[in-house]
């Protein structure tokens, strides 16, 4: 591989360690091995290419080790990102020496210690060396290119270094979550380009410099919990709107500037309180996140202002401050937006929306806006009973956390379903359906919907986490649908005490694994089990045959194992449909005891064994597909009296002629191509083939080649069958198993053995069979002791050059005669 330029192995879920050979790849430029299960350490042996690598890229893998400290030079490597990985030990001082042309440097989500080098390359960019544990005090030199400086999540200490204030196209500087001290410098305010600037959760003190006007670019500014004191500058208001202004848990006095008090993120709630409320609780309040927002208003807070005198730094008393996040005498109702204390339906709504973005769910509830506190019941989707209790809540397809231009919300904005909808205890229809951006769980608090009969949540793939067992408390519930989501974890063995359950539908959740139930026959009610294209496994509880009003089992697309249990008392069932599992056994005969079956689609399992002829009493069958399995012997005359039959799938088996007649001229199966494709419209015939093992409309049977042929009829193949090929099927056909003497099978399909070893059979001197020799029939199971018999006049298959009669090696297709002593033989 000397001349490869690109490896891309992004996302693989690749295991091991890197190879070392990848240093020896010289003209390599581009690595990209995110995203996968790496082990090990980084290989020293990639400095090998330093006339090469421009970009390196190992995120998200599980290295350990130092950071390759011991790497040669890489002059050329721009692009070096190892975040998300266990690192560990300290960053090499030799970065500006090793890798020159560095742009892009990427090492957070380690457990990195040590000090921060001051050194760094000149053309770098951006620097992420967040969520480690690196302290100390930082300075920076040559970082007058810098636009993204991420060291938020560390250990560091001391005051923001003065070359901090040389980064003038700096554009992203987030120190939050730290132990900086000191002020916040005049300096800081003079970089004009800076868009982002997070400073939460350390220990700077002192005010707000006037000069923060100046920054016109700013879009977020976060310095929530530290010692900051004074008021806010009336300027802040020139670099409004802001995306987010965040000053709470401070020591922050005085009121918020009208002029602050405008359309910013945080302000997104403006109508609903005081704007500037929306900016930082006043004095004498509080609320959670210091502001209000969507989860409520600020709240009056009672404390005694006596517990509240100046510490020794000289803050503010609690009771004078800005933006405070606790209370020692209130506590704080989520959703309660009035102020009362208490949570209302009207209030739960309106966190549902707000919680979800409601102002772009589309212009069908745009009365949400205007009505959602006052006119509950007018609401579009909501439907009140005569006391004016909330009972229906239909959200289906409202772009629930849309961005309001068909995105999703920006990670960590969309917050779901409030746990505060508990409050709605009259509800009995709650449908969130189809909402693609949607995302978030289900709150446990969901229990408290005691009369809640339909909950539909399907088709929300933003959707994660477990399915909460707090949904088997919900004793009245009909209909259970949380299909095509993206849930994970097991099914909670608490929803088979929904005893009412009718409908429970969790298809098309891949991530969704482990076992069905043991007791989910418990579910009396049943009418649809609707578990398909998940990651169950396992074998089928036998507790399903009580499910006595079950119409409709849908299990395909699973990793189900074992034999299909006896439902003969589902006598409601119409539908059993378990393909591409792993179903092993044979077709229960019990099967012909459900009167109402229409479909039986068993297709591509592992199933043995015969059709049972008893399945054509099945009056009401219209859809039989067993195809792609391993069944035998021949097709049953009894499948002629299916008279609403109109799609059978037979291919992909072991099956043999005759093909019922009766089959062959119903024009009526398969979209009545039997009027033109007469039996082929069934099964394929033996020595042809088609994709599916019968014909189609786009596609008919296709013969084989003169080099090969098929076994079976329905076949989706042809091959090339040896002699060996063709005794093992002869073995098979006449029941080689029961021959007695019991020596008389010596050998027969050993794969440790030629065929000319196997017990009885001939070969001439190039290894071409010439003759074989059975045992006489032994009927009845008589034992006899008397020797070989031979077959056709001798009882033997004969061969010779000039006269074959049956030709067992594969080279050509029978003549029609030797056919009908194939025939008669097998």
């Amino acid at each position: 591989l000397n001349f490869l330029h690109r490896l891309n192995l992004f996302d693989n879920e690749i295991e091991g360690s890197i190879p070392t050979t990848y240093g020896t790849f010289y003209n390599l430029h581009f690595i990209d091995l995110g995203k996968n299960q790496l082990t090990g350490s980084i290989p020293s042996e990639i400095g090998g290419l330093g006339n090469s690598l421009v970009e390196f890229w190992l995120e998200s893998n599980q290295l350990s080790g130092t950071l390759a400290t011991n790497l040669r030079a890489l002059p050329l490597l721009k692009y070096f990102d190892v975040s998300h990985n266990r690192l560990t030990g300290t960053i090499a001082d030799n970065m500006q020496r090793e890798l020159l042309s560095l742009i892009e440097f990427r090492a957070n989500d380690n457990a990195l210690s040590g000090t921060i080098p001051s050194l760094w390359p000149y053309p770098l960019e951006i620097l992420n060396l967040s969520n480690n544990k690196l302290h100390g005090q930082t300075s920076f030199i040559n970082a007058e290119h810098w636009l993204e400086l991420y060291l938020h999540s560390n250990l560091l200490t001391g005051t923001l270094p003065e070359e901090m204030f040389g980064l003038k196209d700096v554009r992203v500087l987030r120190i939050g979550d730290n132990r900086f001290t000191g002020s916040l410098p005049s300096g800081l305010w003079n970089l004009a380009s800076l868009e982002e600037l997070w400073g939460e959760k350390n220990n700077f003190e002192g005010s707000i410099p006037t000069e923060f006007g100046n920054m016109a670019k700013l879009d977020i500014f976060s310095m929530s919990y530290n010692k900051l004191s004074g008021s806010i500058p009336s300027d802040v208001g020139h670099i409004m709107p802001m995306v987010e202004f965040n000053i709470s848990a401070n020591a922050l006095t005085g009121t918020v500037p009208s002029s602050v008090c405008g359309e910013t993120r945080t302000n997104l709630w403006s109508r609903l309180w005081t704007a500037c409320d929306s900016i930082a609780c006043p004095p004498g309040t509080f609320h959670p996140d210091g502001a209000a927002n969507y989860r409520g208003s600020c709240v009056k807070c009672y404390d005694p202002p006596d517990n509240d005198k100046n510490d020794s730094s000289g803050l503010a008393p609690l009771h004078q401050r800005l933006g405070q996040t606790t209370c020692k005498s209130v506590t704080y109702a989520i959703g309660d937006l009035n102020g009362d204390g208490e949570v209302y339906e009207h209030e739960a709504l309106r966190l549902l929306w707000l919680s979800t973005h409601g102002r772009n769910w589309g212009d069908r509830f745009d009365d949400w806006d205007n009505r959602i506190g006052t006119k509950k019941c007018k609401l579009t989707g909501v439907t009140c009973n005569k006391q004016g209790d909330v009972v229906k809540l239909d959200l289906k397809g409202a772009n629930l956390c849309d961005d309001g231009s068909g995105r999703p919300m920006v990670e960590g904005m969309c917050f779901g379903i409030p746990s505060e909808i508990g409050v709605m205890e009259n509800l009995e229809i709650l449908i969130l359906s189809g909402n693609e951006y949607f995302s978030g769980t289900i709150p446990d608090e969901i229990a408290s919907l005691k009369r809640l009969k339909v909950f539909e949540m399907s088709q929300c793939p933003g959707v994660t986490g477990t399915i909460p067992m707090a949904l088997g408390k919900l004793k009245n519930l009909r209909t259970l649908d949380l299909s095509e989501s993206n849930w994970s974890g097991h099914i909670p063995s608490d929803l088979t005490q929904l005893e009412l359950l009718e409908k429970l539908n969790l298809g098309l959740n891949p991530h969704l694994s482990g076992t069905l139930p043991d007791n989910i026959g418990r579910l009396h009610n049943i009418k649809e089990l609707l578990l398909s294209r998940m990651n169950l496994s396992s074998t089928l509880p036998s507790s399903l045959g009580n499910l006595t009003r079950l119409e409709n089992l849908e299990l395909y697309g699973n990793r189900f194992e074992g034999q299909i249990p006896n439902l003969s008392k589902n006598k409601q069932l119409k539908r059993i449909d378990v393909f591409n599992n792993e179903i092993s056994g044979t077709i229960p005969w019990s099967l012909a005891n459900l009167p109402m079956l229409q479909i039986l689609h068993l297709k591509n399992n592992r199933i043995e064994g015969s059709l049972p002829s008893e399945l054509g009493s099945l009056n009401m069958l219209s859809w039989l597909d067993v195809s792609l399995n391993q069944l035998t012997g021949t097709i049953p005359e009894s499948f002629t009296n299916l008279q609403e039959l109109r799609d059978l799938r037979l291919g992909g088996n072991k099956l043999y002629d005759p093909v019922p007649e009766g089959l062959c001229s119903n024009s009526k199966i398969n979209g009545g191509l039997a009027n033109h494709c007469g039996c082929d419209a069934i099964i394929c015939p033996m020595m042809s083939y088609s994709p599916t093992g019968y014909a189609t409309a786009n596609e008919g049977c296709t013969k084989c080649s003169e080099e090969e042929g098929t076994l079976y009829i329905g076949s989706t193949a042809c091959k090339h069958f040896s002699q060996r090929d063709m005794l093992s099927l002869y073995f098979d056909a006449i029941g080689g198993a029961e021959w007695w003497p019991v020596e008389s099978t010596r050998g027969w399909k050993d794969e440790n053995l030629s065929e000319c070893e196997w017990e009885g059979v001939t070969c001439d001197a190039d290894g071409e069979v010439n003759g074989i020799a059975v045992p006489q029939p032994n009927p009845r199971g008589i034992h006899r002791n008397d020797g070989w018999a031979e077959l056709h006049a001798s009882r033997t298959i004969h061969y010779s050059e000039d006269e074959p009669k049956i030709d067992l090696t594969g080279r050509r297709k029978p003549t029609a005669e030797e056919q009908a002593e194939i025939d008669r033989i097998l």
